[in-house]
């Protein structure tokens, strides 16, 4: 074998071993509901560094997303989901989207970070997170997703806004949105005249019911779901500047 044929064929071992060195690189989730639908990925939180820890990290929202006025520090909490899956879709966030087949979709190719999934079809599931780390197969089952029944399953939902930075200005009026299914239905603007609350009521209860908030610039928002009752709690965003 000659010099040149050896070099050659080192070289095209070493171009596969990076081949598949990237593809292992690269994860993918698995989701699976026993039912006619489709189901929505998206991109929502890049991977960072945490400074001055060993391995340690955090997911910074993607570019769409650093205005949307919450933080994943949480990712366990009420209504997050809701929360990005609205801003996702309002500032254009490109998804990729699957028909189930025999009950499941596959999304591969997918870079290490935080994922959002949607499902539409039969079935009442509410979107959720999916943490894909380097080359790992992340496989969701229905019976994971189970608790994440509707928000609301009557007809009246209460909303009110709290505000943790007692006894310093803020912000006027804010506006909650209700959403069935992701679209907004109603629309509310609280204040001090109202005293920070409002009660939607209706009639279809077909559908998933949440709130948004239309979170003022400055402040981050979590949510206190307790049965047709959530709570909007705004605090100083001192922890993230992007």
């Amino acid at each position: 074998m000659t010099k040149i044929r050896k070099i050659t064929i080192l070289l095209l071992i070493a171009a596969a071993s990076l081949i598949m060195g990237a593809a292992s690189a690269e994860g993918s989730v698995t989701v699976k509901i026993p039912c006619e639908g489709s189901v929505t990925i998206y991109e929502v939180g890049l991977v960072e560094e945490l400074p001055g820890t060993e391995g340690g990290f955090f997911y910074k929202p993607v570019d769409e997303l650093l205005k949307c006025g919450v933080s994943f520090a949480n990712l366990q909490g009420d209504n997050l989901p809701e929360h990005i899956l609205y801003y996702s879709e309002l500032y254009g966030i490109k998804g990729m989207t699957k028909k189930l087949s025999r009950g499941q979709a596959v999304f591969g190719q997918l870079d290490e970070g935080l994922y959002l999934i949607s499902f539409l079809g039969d079935g009442r599931v509410r979107p959720f997170f999916a943490e894909v780390k380097r080359g790992e197969q992340v496989v969701i089952s229905h019976d994971e997703t189970d608790s994440l029944a509707p928000v609301c399953d009557s007809t009246s939902i209460s909303v009110s806004c709290r505000w943790s930075t007692e006894g310093q200005k803020t912000p006027e009026e804010v506006t909650a949105l209700l959403l069935r299914d992701g679209i907004p239905v109603a629309v509310s603007e609280l204040n001090e005249d109202n005293g920070w609350s409002t009660l939607w009521t209706f009639s279809d209860r077909k559908g998933n019911y949440s709130v948004v908030e239309q979170v003022p610039e400055g402040y981050l928002v979590s949510y206190i779901v307790e049965d047709s009752e959530i709570v909007m709690v705004n605090s100083k965003n001192t922890a993230f500047h992007w």
